[in-house]
C-alpha cells in the first residue's frame, strides 16, 4: 500500500496504525495488530477528503489481513448450507469496508472485489449473501481471473442445496458464454459433464412423473 501523505489527524493516526501493523512479527499480535489498523482507517476514510479512496482501499486492505489467520488455514472451499454460521467481528469488517471500496475501485479490480466478499459468505453457508456477487462476477467480468471459481462455487451451492432446476438454467447460461469459457478448456469440459448429469436427471424426473400418472 502506498503511503498516504496527509495532515489529516485520523489519516496520520491510521497510518502509523498501518505501519505498527506491518512491523509485527508475532502472527496472533499481527491480527489484531492489523484489526487496530483496519479500524483506524475506517474511522479516516470519512474524514480524508481528497484521499478518501486510498483509504478505503487501505482499509478494506487491513481487513483482509486481520482476517488472513496462518494458523487457521485457508477458508473452507465448500461448507454445509443446511446450517449457515454467523461471520465473525473481523470478517464483518471486512464485508463492510469491501462495500465502501466498492464503488469507488478501478473496473480491473472490481472482480476480485466481488469473489474477495462472495467467498467470505461462502465459507458460512450464506449463499443468499453470496450469489450477488457471483452472478455480477458470471454476468459483468466473465473474462475474469476468479469467473471459473465464482461459477463453480454458484453450481456446487445450488446443488447442494437441492436446487437443480437452477443448476440447469445456469449450466446453460454458462455454455453459452464464450467470454466465460474463453481458454478454460478444462472448466468448458466440466459444463459439458454437468449438463450431460442435468440431462440424466431431468429425464429421470419426467420418468418418474409419468409412472405416477
Amino acid at each position: 500500500k502506498p503511503a498516504i501523505t496527509s495532515a489529516i489527524p485520523e489519516v496520520v493516526a491510521a497510518e502509523r496504525a498501518w505501519t505498527a501493523a506491518s512491523r509485527e512479527r508475532d502472527p496472533r499480535a499481527a491480527l489484531a495488530a492489523w484489526e487496530e489498523a483496519a479500524m483506524a482507517f475506517d474511522v479516516a476514510v470519512a474524514k480524508a477528503g481528497p484521499s478518501r479512496n486510498e483509504a478505503a482501499y487501505a482499509a478494506m486492505l487491513a481487513w483482509k489481513y486481520a482476517v488472513a489467520d496462518p494458523t487457521l488455514g485457508p477458508p473452507a472451499y465448500r461448507t454445509s448450507f443446511a446450517h449457515p454460521t454467523p461471520l465473525t467481528a473481523r470478517e464483518l469488517g471486512l464485508v463492510r469496508a469491501l462495500s465502501v471500496y466498492l464503488p469507488l475501485a478501478s473496473p480491473a479490480e472490481l472482480p476480485d472485489l466481488l469473489f474477495s466478499r462472495a467467498r467470505v459468505f461462502y465459507a458460512h453457508g450464506k449463499l443468499d449473501e453470496a450469489l450477488p456477487s457471483f452472478v455480477e462476477i458470471l454476468s459483468k467480468h466473465p473474462e475474469s481471473e476468479v469467473a471459473s471459481d465464482a461459477a463453480n462455487l454458484l453450481l456446487d451451492a445450488l446443488n447442494e442445496q437441492g436446487k437443480y432446476d437452477l443448476v440447469a438454467d445456469w449450466v446453460d447460461k454458462l455454455r453459452a458464454n464464450p467470454k466465460l469459457l474463453g481458454k478454460r478448456a478444462v472448466f468448458a469440459q466440466h459444463l459439458d459433464e454437468l449438463h450431460v448429469q442435468v440431462l440424466r436427471k431431468r429425464a429421470e424426473k419426467y420418468q418418474v412423473a409419468g409412472a405416477t400418472t
